[in-house]
């Protein structure tokens, strides 16, 4: 099992991208992420909670991307 210190290492420079970022288990899974050194990107559907998120996880290691869902025809 990999501690704290290795899974940094391991992260550090890396990126994520995380679905649902803006709040809930997406948004501690950001913070955990960042604070291995990675950059993360969140991804939401609401734009002011994913404004509040991205400032609260500190902008020089987050982008954030509004997204919405839509239905298709097949």
């Amino acid at each position: 099992m990999l501690d704290k210190t290795s899974i940094a290492a391991l992260a550090r420079g890396r990126g994520a991208i995380i679905t649902g970022g803006a709040s809930g288990i997406g948004l501690a899974t950001a913070r955990q992420l960042a604070s291995f050194g990675m950059r993360v990107c969140i991804v939401d559907r609401d734009g002011d909670v994913l404004k509040r998120a991205r400032e609260d996880l500190g902008r020089s290691r987050t982008i954030a991307a509004h997204g919405g869902h839509g239905q298709e025809e097949l």
